[in-house]
């Protein structure tokens, strides 16, 4: 049965990255996407219920909720949203926290950030992206060494291209992935 997914976030390039994600794991023409976003966390948990609603509304029939893990642990982010949910009016939903930030993701397949900055020298693997602390800025930095400080990452520009090109197979290395795999593909078959 074709989903119309509802993504609530934290922001834009969160939303861009769940969205290519899906079309990596499912047959992606036949699904729909609606999001709801802010900037930040505390937004994002504070808004989580009346976004669902409005989702819900829209026509969704899956919610998958991502907030990064920043320094707080998975329990109490996954506590405080399904509180603020509660009761939630999706049969179908996830809670995925991204290992610091969703750019651990990104940071786990080094083609793919190789081929959407266009960078000739091969990257060198990261052994572990989720023990980045600030992902995010460790993309930065990495961009624009090998590119000699002549293209500049943002994230809200990039992030969704490093998603559309990243292999799933590395996405995998990161254990906060799973979760999204799994629950995209046990619902798009249900």
């Amino acid at each position: 049965m074709p989903r119309f997914w509802g993504i609530i976030a934290e922001g834009t390039s969160d939303v861009d990255v769940i969205k290519a994600c899906i079309a990596k794991l499912v047959d992606a023409p036949n699904h729909k996407v609606a999001a709801m976003y802010d900037n930040g966390c505390n937004t994002l948990e504070r808004k989580c219920a009346s976004w669902a609603k409005i989702l819900l509304t829209k026509g969704c029939n899956a919610l998958i909720i991502v907030r990064d893990k920043d320094t707080k642990s998975e329990k109490e982010i996954k506590e405080t949203i399904a509180g603020a949910l509660n009761p939630c009016p999706f049969e179908y939903r996830v809670i995925v926290v991204p290992v610091h930030a969703i750019e651990a993701w990104l940071l786990a397949d080094e083609e793919a950030i190789r081929r959407v900055f266009n960078i000739k020298k091969p990257i060198k693997p990261i052994p572990n992206p989720e023990a980045e602390l600030k992902p995010d800025k460790m993309l930065e930095r990495l961009v624009e060494r090998l590119s000699k400080n002549k293209r500049y990452y943002l994230n809200t520009d990039h992030n969704g291209k490093i998603a559309t090109h990243a292999r799933l197979a590395k996405l995998k290395r990161c254990s906060s992935f799973i979760p999204l795999e799994e629950f995209v593909k046990r619902v798009s078959v249900a």
